[in-house]
This record gives structure tokens, sequence and C-alpha cells, in this order.
């Protein structure tokens, strides 16, 4: 429950298709496609977002590419972003960082707060550009006081980690909260684990688990996780085993390896659940190549097993893996975000 998580570019995205793209109408649709056809740079952005997201025509990425790439090259803030979003993960065109970096700052030279917070991203990474973290602090500010909240929350862990900044934990929560006070679940979490370990403010459990059960209401891996913990141990919280099963159990089904490690400590012991020895081994197998604490878990675990017990563990095992890995495959689509000119 120690580790901040900043902001990175392929989740809780804001879909652009409700954002920027009128209601569903075939004539609107054609007069679209003939003034993209003639020059006009917001026309030939949003074809190319009908066929990104297949509103009123086939998805069609490579074409979705065409038409933004049009735009982008007539200077449209949002279209260069795209297309920096597109190069970044192969989206309709060749994956390259360096082409990715080049349009998000052709993006946040105008002024556009996606374009500042994603190169924002390349430097803190090191992709398509050389790595360092005090030009990504400084974009990532410019970013932030534009209002964008993932430029705050990541500006606010630059102060908190002393990366590309002096640190200074008081200046990191004070930007952590902003996003948060915005309804960010990241920077809801993060906050929750600033009032946790007493970072930046005085520790206080309750307002710990304030901050995680509104991120763990938005989807909040980790929040969820730490909010059924404080459960568990009644931190913040009255003790409530059976409500720490329910909240690792969300975050679990997500594939959370810390989660499906504290789920399945609750069934091995029967903590807020029915003890349930092949349930939890399965758990522990999922999690035990992303958990220490799981494979130590697995072996006590196993050693109270029949060898039938463990063959129906392995097999239910695997059907947890493929659960997961449906439930997080279309969620971890990266989508591009809109904001709108800030």
């Amino acid at each position: 429950m120690s580790r901040f998580f900043k902001h990175t570019i392929p989740t809780l995205f804001f879909v652009a298709s409700t954002a920027i793209l009128p209601a569903k109408d075939s004539k609107m649709m054609e007069g679209l496609k003939q003034s993209a056809s003639q020059g006009d740079a917001d026309a030939q952005l949003c074809v190319g977002c009908f066929h990104f997201y297949g509103v009123e025509t086939k998805k069609d990425e490579l074409e979705s590419a065409k038409w933004i790439r049009k735009a982008a090259e007539q200077g449209n803030p949002i279209a260069q972003y795209y297309l920096g979003f597109f190069h970044y993960y192969g989206i309709g065109v060749k994956k390259d960082y360096s082409e990715a970096a080049r349009w998000y700052r052709k993006s946040g030279d105008q002024g556009y707060a996606l374009g500042r917070y994603s190169l924002a991203i390349c430097y803190d990474e090191g992709h398509g550009v050389w790595k360092s973290h005090s030009k990504a602090a400084q974009l990532y500010r410019l970013a932030a006081e534009q209002g964008n909240a993932r430029a705050q929350i990541n500006y606010g862990i630059c102060y908190l980690e002393g990366k590309g900044v002096k640190k200074d934990a008081i200046e990191g929560v004070k930007w952590i909260r902003k996003a948060a006070e915005k309804g960010f679940a990241p920077a809801q979490s993060n906050l929750g684990l600033c009032y946790d370990k007493g970072i930046g403010v005085q520790k206080d459990n309750a307002e710990a688990a304030k901050w995680y059960l509104k991120a763990a209401e938005k989807g909040d891996l980790a929040a969820q996780n730490n909010l059924g913990f404080c459960y568990e141990k009644g931190l913040g919280v009255k003790k409530d085993p059976s409500k720490a099963v329910q909240w690792y159990m969300r975050a679990s089904q997500q594939g959370d390896s810390l989660a499906l490690t504290n789920l399945g400590d609750c069934l091995r012991r029967g903590q807020g659940v029915k003890k349930d020895l092949v349930e939890a081994y399965a758990r522990f197998v999922v999690a035990e190549n992303d958990h220490p604490r799981a494979k130590e878990f697995l072996k006590q675990t196993a050693a109270e097993m029949s060898p039938e017990q463990i063959g129906k563990a392995s097999l239910r095992a695997k059907q947890l893996m493929e659960q997961i890995r449906e439930t997080t495959l279309e969620k971890n689509k990266p989508v591009p975000i809109y904001e709108g000119l800030l």
C-alpha cells in the first residue's frame, strides 16, 4: 500500500465520439466528407474520428489515420495529438515513438494540454526523445496549469518522488488534490495513499478510506485493494472482513496481483468468506509471478491439500486467467482522449 502511480496514456480515456462528434445523421456525414475532401481541417478530423470509432461508417483505423493526418498537416492541434497517439501505439500507422513525440510536440506548441501531457510521458519514459525527468516535469506543469487532471497527478508525483523537481511532499499533494477534487480516480487513489502514509499531510486513516472509496467506486484497482485492506484491518472504517473480500474480489477480477493474493489469503483462512482451499490456491497460482507473497501462500496452502484438490485448483486457475484476460482485453485497448482546446 505504499506505491504511487503516475497516470499514463493508455488508461481511463474519455471517448472522443461522444465529445466532438454530433448525433448520427447520414446527410451530415456526407456533408462532412465533402468538406473534408475540399480541405476543411475540422471536417477531416471529424471524419477520421468517425472511422476510428465506427460511427456512421465502417470502423477503419487506416482510413482514420489518413484523414487525421490531413488535418494534422494543416496544423489542427487536436489532430496532431491524435496522430501522435496513433504513432505511439501503432494504430493505422507504423508504431514509431519518434514520430509520436514529434506530433505531440507540434500539438503542445500550440498550447493543447494533451499534446503537452503526452510529450511529457515521452520524456518520462524516454520514448522517441532522450529521457529527461526535468523536461517531463516542465511539460506536466504547463498542462497542469491548464487544468489537465492527468498532468496534475503526474506533476504532483514528480514532487513526491523528487524527479525533475526538488522533492516537496506538500507541493506534490497540492497538485494531486487538484485532480482528485475533479473526480479523477487515479488522483483520488493517490491522495488516499498520502493520507494513509502521512505523506505531505497528517496521517488520517478515515480520510484515506474516504478517498479510496471515491476512487474504488470508479474502478481504480489500487484503491479497491487498499479499501479492502482498510476493511480487513479496521483502518479508518469499521472492521468488516466480508466487505474486505468484496473489494478484493472486484480488483482481482481485473487481474490485480495484490488483490488476488489478499483474496486468496481470506479464502485460505476463511476470513470474511467460507474457507475454500481450492479457490485460494487458484488465485495464488494466478498471482505468483507478480507477487512474492502469493508464492509463499501457495506453498502453505498446498501443504493442506490433497493431490486431487490441487488438480482441481490448477484447472480453476486456468479458468480465472481466461476470465481475467477477457475482462481486461477491451478495457486496456488504447483510446485517445478528447478534452477540447484548453
